[in-house]
């Protein structure tokens, strides 16, 4: 009994580098992911019960659990339970998220641990980018780093096809990558240290290597963003900043083959439609929007249920356009809102919509400039991508989120504490 007793107060005490398990995930494949939240969940479980201190929990942090609920009562309300059982699974961490952490002690979220965290994780993106970086230069010469080959980035299209080793998909990463600048940045202008400063160029850089248009965009807004409001430096230094930021990326849009075909795309692709093999991102995704919508004017209040989205999309594709596109690839809507919006109808997009109020009420209430960030990136991803519906996306989204929830409550006992 007495090393029962000992082992549980081991556990306790090494909590706080257990859950640095879980900020390993964009090394890992989805079942490692998965594996490694199962062991922290086991972990939680043990510390809840051994912990010294009994401390009062916010029921609160149910409301991020209000997306699976719509789906699983979707799939009972249209007796499809078994057919919804993918849409489920993958909205499940919507709700053992939450309560996880809802039995994770409050007192042990401390700013310390937390940055310890957000540390790990940017040091995995690093030995992501490397990694990268080096699987493709073994296979290709040196240069091909920015050359493209039918209208794409041989490099991106190696790490989207031909990385077998990791899983996550490039907009996924860069998102990371986004929050992991923001929270060296901050560090950085408080502890100016040569490595922080490496990190966040290579971190740059590697975004602009992998050509998410979206990312690439909202990382040069934010980077102009923090040095306007959020450093001391004068105007002028300011000023010049903000100038050699606009002029490096208009420079590398102009002379980055990668970058400038996947911008001017845009442009060129977007009122034309897919046809045959001749198909790229926008086009696609304008096909694929103009389907969600087709559907959501016939099946506005009721939806046609998440089992048959892409049954329904798949229909469209096949009526409205004579391309390879959908034939070997199944695509679901492209924009996490009106995957909620196909699936449920309208009561369940207003149901998700009350969830993103209560994401955004929390993050007013932290006022955190990475949080602002990282909520700003989760809302456009989600625009653009079933951002939710991959395991990547919903992991990263509900760690950042629970991880300033219970950081939130350690700073409310603490002042309370005060009094």
């Amino acid at each position: 009994m007495s090393k029962i007793i000992e082992m549980n107060s081991l556990i306790v005490k090494r909590y706080p580098y257990f859950i640095l398990l879980l900020f390993s995930f964009p090394l890992l494949k989805e079942n490692l992911s998965s594996f490694t939240f199962l062991i922290f969940a086991v972990l939680t479980i043990i510390t809840s019960f051994s912990f010294p201190v009994k401390e009062k929990k916010n029921k609160s942090i149910f409301y991020f659990t209000i997306p699976f609920w719509i789906i699983l009562l979707d799939a009972i309300l249209y007796g499809r339970l078994k057919e919804s059982s993918n849409a489920i699974n993958h909205a499940l961490l919507f709700l053992l998220f939450p309560l996880v952490f809802y039995l994770s002690p409050v007192s042990l979220f401390t700013k310390e641990n937390l940055d310890r965290c957000f540390n790990f994780l940017t040091w995995i993106c690093v030995v992501l980018g490397i990694s990268y970086i080096l699987l493709f230069i073994l296979n290709n010469p040196l240069s091909s780093l920015i050359e493209t080959k039918y209208n794409s980035s041989l490099f991106r299209d190696f790490v989207y096809s031909e990385t077998k080793i990791f899983s996550i998909h490039p907009a996924y990463y860069t998102s990371v990558v986004i929050f992991c600048m923001v929270f060296k940045l901050k560090k950085y202008t408080f502890c100016p240290k040569k490595i922080d400063l490496i990190i966040l160029v290579f971190l740059y850089i590697i975004t602009f290597l992998l050509l998410t248009k979206l990312n690439i965009v909202l990382m040069n807004v934010v980077l102009g963003l923090f040095f306007l409001f959020h450093t001391s430096i004068s105007r002028i230094n300011k000023l010049v900043f903000i100038v050699i930021l606009v002029l490096f990326f208009i420079i590398s849009l102009i002379y980055v083959p990668g970058l400038y075909i996947r911008f001017v795309e845009i442009f060129t692709s977007f009122g034309i439609n897919p046809t045959g093999v001749a198909h790229d991102s926008t086009n696609i995704r304008v096909a694929i929007y103009t389907c969600d919508w087709e559907i959501i004017k016939n099946n506005f209040w009721k939806g046609v249920g998440f089992y048959d989205i892409q049954n329904q999309l798949l229909n469209c594709f096949e009526s409205k356009y004579h391309s390879s596109f959908y034939e070997n690839h199944k695509y679901l809507s492209h924009n996490y809102f009106l995957y909620i919006l196909l699936g449920s109808g309208f009561i369940g997009f207003i149901g998700f919509l009350y969830f993103c109020f209560k994401v955004t009420h929390f993050a007013l209430k932290l006022n955190s400039f990475i949080f602002y960030v990282f909520i700003v990136n989760t809302f456009l991803m989600c625009c653009i991508e079933d951002y939710f519906y991959r395991q990547n996306g919903i992991y990263f989204f509900m760690l950042i989120l629970l991880s300033y929830f219970k950081y939130f409550e350690n700073l409310k006992a603490e002042k309370l504490k005060n009094i």
